[in-house]
């Protein structure tokens, strides 16, 4: 009977033993938190997409990002709506958006491209100056996406008869071809690239040169400021292995 009570005893260590074990091999539920970022961006919503993939695999933590309009994505990240957003510029507390702390690293450049079927033009305008001169002597005509702030102010040396909106690169590539347009001022750059490479591959359109380059970084609201130091240094080793240049590169 004694004997019989040992084993007993024995088989409930063993089995509290191995249920703790198996408890203690299970991952640990990953923290989710959800980033605000423009609808409407196309591809470069995927990139920040497969960005913040890679970076949840290595800091446990889920990302999800949320498309919302421009305007309400930035008051629903600072109101702690949601955790954050994807990719802004710097300096979004001094913006009017004091709720939300910017993560010191850089995981894209914003990219204003000039884009034309004229080879010619390329060893004319190499700059934003010499795009406005060139542009205004030979009254070139030029294509920039309607609504984009950056552009209209880019182009504002430009006659306005020699400057027009379009709603998509599409449109404007589609001008292009039809020699309706002589230029094309797209960004963020990776979209038209990533156009032009799908669609228009075998056409005459290239890119002239690149204008202005603008960093992103991303945001968490105040209440993950815990996360910061671990997100930073995530995302500078993305950027130093090379990760993000490969993401980009298999995009455009």
């Amino acid at each position: 009977m004694q004997k019989k009570g040992k084993l007993q005893l024995l088989a409930l260590v063993t089995c509290l033993f191995m249920s703790t074990l198996a408890s203690s091999a299970e991952p640990p539920q990953k923290q989710i938190l959800t980033l605000t970022t423009p609808e409407g961006e196309g591809v470069f919503t995927q990139y920040l997409r497969d960005v913040f993939n890679i970076l949840g695999n290595r800091t446990h933590i889920k990302f999800v990002i949320h498309e919302l309009p421009k305007k309400r994505a930035l008051h629903a990240a600072n109101s702690g709506q949601f955790d954050g957003m994807a990719a802004r510029i710097s300096g979004m507390a001094l913006r009017g958006f004091p709720n939300v702390q910017m993560i010191e690293a850089s995981h894209f450049t914003v990219k204003h491209i000039l884009f034309s079927s004229k080879p010619s033009l390329k060893t004319q305008i190499f700059d934003l100056q010499s795009l406005i001169v060139i542009g205004n002597n030979l009254h070139l005509r030029v294509g920039f996406l309607r609504g984009s702030k950056k552009a209209e102010s880019m182009l504002s040396g430009l006659s306005s008869q020699n400057t027009v909106p379009f709603d998509s690169p599409q449109d404007a590539f589609d001008r292009i071809e039809l020699d309706h347009l002589d230029l094309f001022l797209g960004g963020p750059g990776i979209v038209s690239k990533a156009l032009l490479k799908e669609k228009y591959n075998g056409s005459k359109i290239k890119e002239i040169v690149v204008l202005s380059e603008t960093k992103l970084y991303p945001y968490l609201h105040m209440k993950h400021a815990d996360l910061v130091p671990e997100i930073t240094r995530e995302l500078i080793k993305m950027a130093e292995e090379g990760t993000l240049a490969k993401l980009r590169a298999a995009i455009e």
